[in-house]
């Protein structure tokens, strides 16, 4: 009896590898391996429920339930694995977790559901995550945070963020949230997750005589490889709400800089009604233009009046008065240098000599001769407009041309104990109009 059992048994397991043994073989793509426990082959798919691992080059996977299907769609022959259960995938140096995986072994992409990955600092989930062949990654309903725990102090959701091979990440329509609360959002989020990074939220409580309780949470993110940013939010029990934009670029040839400083607040603690809205909007430009010949700079500050930068220093903001809002451009030779600059007044609270414009030119000094005697020459021509501050009475507004030469000699004697260098010339400057209407 045990014996016909027996013989039974073998006959079983003989007809069933006899009918799993065409299946599997011939086809599998090369330097895959398929291990499935106590497998059961029906209908054409190869499963297990009782643990599997499936290998390859760059491939390993492994699962409760693993399912090989091999079916002929058309003319192409389609290998399939599907994965479930104590899922763990890790596909070109990349590991994922997941309640489901869907894997094609011909073409080496696949799909996650309910996936998780990390990259350096981040934590990354999904509901959906599609994996390219070359590693490559494409993210649907996806959440990025810092945090370690189960629950997220902050985390940054997009409805579709894209992963290339080398780990670059773009993100579109994205929200920062803190304690599941949307605090900012952005279009586009660009950033190298191989990079080492800080984390991009960061905020602080502080107490003082001048805002009362204060909170202030700022966040970083880039926009592509040289835009820096910054967004910026305050509040305080004595000023109110605030908010700001920084953002700074730097072009990778080093030559073109771009940096911006925008703060706006609605200030309680003024009386006047009309004077609550107070801001700041500085920044700076330099280039290089004309095959690297003329220098470019320009920078501008406008302020909402001139306490502003001391009232919101905790904001971040210079604490120094207003800056020059101006446009200047430099070209330097051998033997000269020239200007041309044109500076305007925007703030009526400051004093400032406009230029409109400004040009300057200066002669490289030059020796005559075998005399020692050096020649220096500098000219300037331009319009003037004097303005000054709305607090400064009893002086009037007035604009001019102005035309200045200067022109002097130097002779430089010395010898151990000392140096002397006198020298010799003239300055004439012409106004077409001053103060009493009338040229000087």
């Amino acid at each position: 009896m045990v014996r016909r059992l027996a013989l039974l048994l073998f006959l079983s397991t003989l007809n069933t590898m006899w009918a799993i043994l065409p299946f599997v073989s011939g086809n599998i793509p090369r330097d895959v391996s398929i291990e499935l426990q106590q497998p059961v082959y029906k209908d054409g798919v190869l499963s297990t429920d009782q643990g599997g691992v499936v290998t390859g080059k760059g491939l390993y996977l492994q699962a409760k339930k693993i399912s090989y299907i091999k079916r002929q769609e058309g003319d192409k022959l389609v290998q399939l694995i599907e994965a479930e259960g104590d899922l763990l995938l890790t596909f070109k140096g990349n590991v994922y977790v997941g309640r489901k995986l869907e894997f094609n072994l011909d073409d080496q992409t696949g799909v996650v559901y309910d996936a998780i990955t990390s990259a350096q600092q981040w934590f990354i989930s999904a509901k959906e995550m599609t994996i390219q062949a070359n590693g490559a990654a494409v993210l649907h309903d996806c959440t990025m945070t810092t945090n370690e725990g189960e629950q997220d102090t902050w985390s940054i959701r997009s409805p579709e963020v894209v992963i290339n091979a080398e780990s670059k990440l773009r993100a579109k329509n994205v929200s920062f949230r803190v304690l599941e609360m949307p605090i900012f959002w952005i279009p586009v989020l660009v950033t190298d997750l191989r990079a080492r990074i800080h984390t991009p939220l960061s905020y602080n409580v502080k107490h003082s005589s001048k805002t009362g309780v204060r909170l202030g949470v700022h966040y970083s993110f880039m926009l592509g490889d040289n835009w820096k940013n910054k967004l910026l939010f305050d509040i305080s029990t004595k000023r109110g709400l605030g908010g700001g934009f920084e953002t700074s670029y730097k072009n990778p040839d080093g030559k073109q800089r771009f940096s911006a400083f925008n703060y706006y607040a609605y200030d309680l603690k003024m009386l006047d009604s009309e004077k609550r809205n107070r801001y700041r909007f500085q920044g700076k430009y330099t280039d290089q233009i004309f095959a690297d010949t003329v220098a470019v700079r320009g920078s501008y500050d406008k302020l909402s009046d001139f306490n502003m930068p001391g009232d919101y220093i905790n904001r971040g903001l210079d604490s120094s008065r207003a800056g020059p809002t101006e446009l200047r451009f430099t070209r330097k030779e051998q033997n000269w240098l020239s200007s041309l600059n044109t500076k305007v007044r925007i703030n009526n609270f400051q004093t400032v000599k406009q230029q409109l414009p400004l040009f300057q030119f200066s002669q490289r000094p030059m020796q005559l001769g075998q005399t020692g005697l050096i020649l220096d020459n500098r000219f300037s021509a331009g319009y003037l407009d004097y303005k000054y501050a709305h607090n400064v009475h009893h002086v009037h507004n007035f604009h001019s041309s102005r035309v200045e030469m200067r022109q002097s000699l130097l002779r430089g004697f010395s010898n151990r104990a000392f140096s002397l260098t006198p020298h010799v010339g003239y300055r004439v400057i012409g106004y077409g109009n001053s103060p009493q209407h009338d040229a000087k």
